[in-house]
């Protein structure tokens, strides 16, 4: 609402001119904003729903849906010959009535198939026996599109159809493949699916747009051929969906990559075998990457422009290994960046990654991430927030420029069981911290022995939340050379050494925290720790590695500035040495309201020994 001044200055000064100006302003903008909404009303499709439009007493709605109805009873309503409902099968759908029912059906067939193409790869000379090569065949039947602009269907008729070399896709190409196998069945390497032309310069996302792959099996047969493979590819591509197939037996490369694409959904896909060398141990099922040199080699160089992928998801896909082969050495991730470009907006949900041999999921320099709802099961690690490696600190002319990482990762409500290293690892680098990184209702049983379940290193601001964890080989919980780290809620239970531990961390809390069954403290701090709140934690049996060897909570190596505030340590099992100790390296501890009666074997369990303690007798 605007409310007018009315009540000027008396005397006609600036002051009297300002508020008649402001005024009139007012008057002015009210005005502008009637007659644009006016307009927008005029020209608006839906300025009234037909529920809000009086007719006759009644709503355009009411009267609309009553004769409806009316005409509906008079078709279907039985009078011995049906004749009526045949009379009223003659109107097409845009409301053109035609002489016969039959003269409707193929004028409607005709404007719909006047919208799609659909052609059938064996009407171009495709036998798919698995042994004739179709390469030809099908090219054929991609290329034979009636206009460029319109979708075209190439349908796969169920059969094995051997490639010799690659298949180029143009855009709005719909290549439906159910029940059918395109794949490598001579030694060649070329990439079976290729969305892009040779000689054809692209840059930036301005290459093949609006393909769809829906069902079937890609098959690379890498246990049966020599050298590295790959069997789809999209640089500079944008809304590409990819769903319902089987991605099988890849060597050295990847099942998918995407070199500078965006708009691309991948979902209720397999991805199954992969054998690698020993220097590509890192290599994708789904490479999110760059087009710049020695990144993909095999794109023109007039595409090497250094666009970055993003707007990505894969969503309720499997992981894992197929008959053949083993299981693929990481599931979706990148290894290669450009200065000043991240890879945005990308979402790796509800899927399974089992047996993976490297990282299932490794999020470099990416930025708005959300790994989510997945299960990680029997895998070598599950979450690897990585930094840039010093071989991809290049800008595109090749030099050496400014460290740089990602930020706003989210980690959320994922499990991970029997890990061989870690479950999540956030690592940056001294010169630059990772930043931003939420972890929050993750389950982790099990990792193998002296292997961590989270593990934090140079990073600023990571928050921890309701993290279940059991049966750790090492930390349920470690963080260091890192700033600003938070741990709430959760549980910690059954770990060989420590529960939570901190190093060289600066500000950090760990607050409402249940740790049960550590090796050895429930928490440690040492190396340097300043800032650090330990509030409202329970920890249950430390200790249990050496009866006397360890404490619920341990404060050592110059730890300062920091607080103990209601903590509670209870044992039943094998003593702790003290519930609390904070040795006498450490400095300006505040402490209060502990609960430290846990049977220790020392008398004092707790015991202060900092410098410029300040702690009140509420400490038992």
């Amino acid at each position: 609402m605007v409310r007018l001044l009315k009540d000027y200055d008396h005397t006609r000064n600036s002051r009297y001119q300002s508020q008649l100006r402001s005024d009139m302003q007012s008057i002015e903008n009210g005005l502008n904003d009637q007659e644009n909404q006016l307009k927008a009303h005029k020209t608006a499709q839906t300025a009234h729903t037909s529920e809000q439009i009086d007719h006759g007493g009644y709503s355009v709605a009411n009267r609309i849906k009553n004769l409806y109805s009316r005409f509906a009873n008079l078709v279907l309503n039985p009078d011995g010959t049906s004749i009526k409902e045949v009379v009223d099968i003659r109107v097409a759908m845009d409301g053109s009535i035609h002489p016969t029912a039959k003269d409707r059906l193929d004028y409607d067939y005709n404007k719909i198939t006047d919208l799609i193409q659909w052609v059938s790869v064996k009407d171009y000379g495709a036998l798919g026996d698995g042994e004739t090569d179709d390469t030809a065949a099908i090219q054929s039947a991609l290329d034979a599109r009636l206009s460029a602009s319109k979708m075209h269907f190439v349908r796969f008729p169920p059969g094995t159809y051997k490639m010799t070399t690659s298949l180029r896709v143009d855009s709005n190409t719909y290549l439906w493949m159910d029940g059918a196998t395109v794949g490598r069945f001579s030694q060649h390497n070329a990439t079976l699916f290729v969305l892009y032309r040779d000689g054809v310069v692209t840059s930036g996302y301005s290459g093949v747009s609006n393909v769809i792959f829906d069902g079937g099996t890609i098959e690379g047969n890498s246990h049966l051929y020599t050298g590295g493979f790959t069997l789809l590819t999209a640089p500079h591509a944008s809304n590409i969906m990819i769903k319902n197939v089987t991605f099988k037996n890849v060597r050295d490369n990847h099942a998918i990559d995407l070199p500078g694409s965006k708009d691309v959904y991948i979902k209720n896909c397999f991805f199954l075998g992969q054998e690698t060398s020993d220097s590509r141990f890192f290599a994708e099922a789904i490479q999110l990457d760059t087009t710049k040199s020695g990144s993909y080699g095999t794109i023109d160089s007039g595409n090497l422009d250094g666009t970055v992928t993003k707007n990505v998801t894969v969503e309720n896909c499997y992981f894992g290994a197929s008959r053949e082969m083993g299981a693929f050495h990481a599931g979706v991730g990148s290894h290669s960046a450009v200065t000043g470009k991240f890879y945005e907006n990308i979402k790796v949900i509800n899927n399974t990654f089992e047996g993976m041999r490297y990282y299932s999921v490794k999020p470099m320099k990416w930025r708005g991430v959300v790994v989510s709802g997945n299960r990680f099961l029997n895998t070598y690690g599950g979450v690897y927030v990585a930094p840039i490696p010093d071989g991809q600190l290049y800008d595109l002319g090749g030099t050496k420029v400014t460290y740089e990482t990602g930020s706003d990762v989210v980690i959320n409500a994922n499990t991970f069981e029997n890990m061989g290293e870690k479950a999540i690892y956030v690592l940056g680098r001294k010169e630059i911290y990772q930043r931003d990184v939420t972890i929050s209702n993750n389950i982790v049983s099990g990792t193998a022995d002296g292997k961590k379940g989270i593990f934090i290193r140079y990073a600023d601001g990571v928050n921890i939340s309701n993290h279940q964890s059991k049966n750790t080989g090492s930390q349920a919980i470690y963080a260091e050379f890192s700033k600003n780290i938070s741990t709430s809620g959760g549980e910690v239970k059954t770990t060989k050494t420590d529960g939570i531990k901190l190093n060289a961390v600066k500000q950090a809390n760990i607050n409402n925290v249940s740790i049960q069954d550590t090796g050895t403290h429930g928490i440690m701090t040492h190396g340097g720790c300043s800032g650090i709140d330990l509030k409202y934690n329970k920890i249950t049996d430390p200790s249990q590695s050496s009866a006397g060897g360890f404490d619920g909570i341990y404060m050592s190596n110059d730890t300062t500035d920091s607080s103990l505030i209601a903590n509670k340590i209870r044992s039943s099992k094998k003593a702790p040495r003290r519930g609390i100790w904070v040795t006498a390296t450490c400095d300006n501890i505040v402490a209060f309201g502990n609960d430290t009666r846990c049977r220790a074997v020392e008398a004092d369990s707790y015991r202060n020994s900092a410098t410029n303690k300040i702690e009140t007798s509420g400490n038992v």
